[in-house]
């Protein structure tokens, strides 16, 4: 074989394979019997050579040619990406610079450019420079139109003409700048976004707006547009604490006509009683309602003379929280009257009492238990202390009517009669009629007198008294009884219990009156009895009464002797009839007209007593 010259492959230029763009080394190396990789590294030595991107194949200065042509036509239209166009014409960018490099000027127009933008992971990029005109002046006067009409825009992705939309950003930079455009651009799904300073401005102040004129009731300022947002030239979009209709409140902007409203609802709703203002700010955001509540509560308080007042979480009229805790001083009172007639312990524990009281007024008074806590603690005085005073007031009052019923019992069922029952005695001249009724006296006033006065008392819930100390004086008063055999005994016992429980002696005086006093209602009853014997042992005693000291306490077998001792105090023609009654009696032949006989007799020795006020 002839000695190989490269330039061999060029002494047929028309040759159609040649003219077809490529020349793949292992053809060229059949034809000229040398190997592939032999072809190449000879080749190589020529400037003009320039290989495939994988190397296998030569391009020829026609397919080079082509290969500028086709970038042109595309450069036009299109920013060309410099991988992609070399990866679609199978060969490597240093290749594709290669053949740039050295048709410029002559097959490539200076019309074409080159950058990567500033952006040179994304790669480099060929444009002409009428298509970058067009697209920033087609892409600025959309932005510009955006800003003058207040409007946000979204430019798809089609529209940068082979760009990303970072690219996009970066070459529209320079731009926006010197075309005072003012916004924020943001990229979402490939296309761009741009929303206007003034479009966010616009947005903020209606929305701002809205809340001042109270058609909103809030605007939660972070999640606003604009929030925390310098413009593009500088200022500070506004968030409203400027006007005088908004308050700013943890991050929002409060309507004030939406507080006035609230403080207006609270205040009617409060008029007969009270209202919980937190459920009254359940349309704001959980987290704005603590701040918005203590603003309502400053308002709540501001008027003057004002009849609402702020208890922690709610506002109640104060003429209210008056007429409860006088209708709650009253529960505390009944409660008082109950536990007195229940005869349960009169000072129950302080922290029981408390719970009662508190109960009462959950049940009668203010079904909210928590507002029942707040008024209970808050109110000055505490309605707590209140109710806890008018209790004890009213304990301390029941015993004191206590004591003083007792003693007014005591005296008139004990003291009374014991003291008149042994004055009457002690007139007696008989001394075997004498011993005989003091033994009756001593058993009737310890088997019937006593007992049945403190039963009665017992009854009456009068025993419980603290002052009196009755509960440990009566049991002493009846061992003291038991050990008592005589009556004068007894008297001393009785005595002496009187005298502890503050009952004087009598002065002659009231030991008259009250003397008085029980002839009157033995009269009473005689004017109703219709026993024969009791009727005319009754008549007897009051005769006795009306010529002697005190009155007897006798029984009816007494009454024989009780007449014989009366006769020299009576007139002989009362003697002679009263011996006629007793032999009637006794022979169980009393008429009608002799019981109205009797009680004739009794009723003119009492107003003998009573109008003379002295003794026959």
């Amino acid at each position: 074989m002839d000695f190989f010259r490269p330039q061999a492959l060029y002494r047929e230029p028309n040759n159609s394979s040649i003219q077809s763009g490529r020349l793949s080394y292992v053809s060229l190396g059949d034809r000229f019997d040398l190997d592939p990789q032999t072809v190449r590294k000879l080749l190589e030595s020529q400037d003009w050579v320039v290989h495939s991107s994988d190397e296998s194949d030569l391009l020829t200065l026609n397919e080079q040619a082509r290969v500028i042509e086709s970038l042109q036509g595309k450069a036009g239209s299109a920013f060309v990406s410099a991988t992609d166009f070399s990866a679609s014409e199978n060969i490597n960018l240093r290749t594709l610079e290669t053949i740039l490099a050295r048709h410029k000027g002559d097959r490539l127009s200076n019309d074409i450019n080159s950058s990567d933008f500033g952006a040179k992971p994304l790669g480099l990029f060929y444009f002409t420079t009428t298509l970058r005109q067009n697209l920033e002046s087609d892409l600025t006067a959309q932005l510009r139109d955006a800003q003058q009409n207040n409007r946000k825009i979204t430019i798809a992705k089609d529209k940068f003409r082979g760009l990303s939309p970072e690219t996009c950003l970066l070459i529209l930079q320079p731009v926006v700048e010197k075309e005072s455009i003012h916004g924020t651009f943001s990229i979402q799904r490939n296309d761009l976004h741009f929303v206007p300073d003034s479009y966010t401005e616009q947005m903020r102040s209606q929305l701002l707006e809205r809340v001042a004129s109270g058609d909103d009731s809030y605007l939660e300022l972070s999640k606003s547009p604009g929030q925390n947002q310098a413009t593009s030239n500088g200022s500070t979009i506004s968030s409203g604490q400027d006007d005088p209709r908004i308050s700013i409140v943890s991050g929002y902007a409060v309507s004030n006509k939406f507080l006035d409203s609230k403080v207006a609802f609270i205040r009617s709703s409060s008029s007969e009683g009270a209202v919980a203002i937190p459920p009254v700010l359940a349309e704001l955001p959980e987290a704005l309602r603590p701040d918005v509540l203590d603003l309502l509560k400053v308002r709540l308080t501001q008027q003057e003379g004002d009849q609402v007042s702020v208890l922690e979480d709610y506002a109640v009229n104060c003429q209210w929280t008056a007429r409860i805790e006088v209708e709650a001083i009253k529960l505390a009172s009944d409660l008082a009257d109950q536990t007195w007639e229940q005869d349960t312990q009169l000072k129950p524990k302080t922290s029981a009492l408390k719970t009662r009281l508190r109960d009462l007024v959950v049940a009668k008074l203010i079904s909210d238990p928590k507002l029942v806590d707040t008024i209970w603690k808050q109110t000055p005085p505490s309605l707590s202390s209140a109710m806890q005073e008018a209790f004890a007031t009213r304990l301390e009052s029941l015993e004191t009517d206590c004591d003083e019923q007792f003693v007014a019992l005591w005296t008139s069922r004990v003291v009374d009669k014991s003291r008149i029952y042994v004055q009457g005695l002690d007139s007696l001249k008989d001394e075997a009629l004498k011993t005989q009724l003091e033994d009756v006296l001593r058993s009737h006033i310890a088997t019937e007198l006593l007992p049945g006065v403190i039963a009665r008392a017992k009854k009456k819930h009068l025993i419980r008294s603290t002052q009196l100390k009755l509960s440990s004086r009566l049991p002493k008063l009846h061992a003291a009884k038991e050990e008592s055999d005589s009556l004068r005994g007894l008297l001393d016992v009785l005595e002496t219990f009187n005298r502890k429980i503050g009952i004087p002696d009598f002065t002659e005086t009231e030991l008259q009156e009250k003397k008085k006093a029980q002839i009157q209602d033995m009269v009473r009853v005689i004017q109703k009895d219709q026993d024969p014997p009791r009727l005319f042992l009754s008549t007897i005693i009051v005769l006795q009464a009306s010529s002697h000291e005190g009155v007897l306490y006798a029984l009816g077998k007494s009454a024989p002797k009780l007449l014989k001792q009366l006769k020299p105090s009576i007139t002989e023609e009362t003697a002679a009839r009263l011996e006629l009654l007793k032999d009637a009696v006794k022979a169980g032949k009393v008429t009608t007209k002799m019981k109205d006989e009797m009680r004739e007799i009794a009723a003119t020795a009492a107003e003998h007593i009573t109008s003379s006020g002295s003794l026959i």
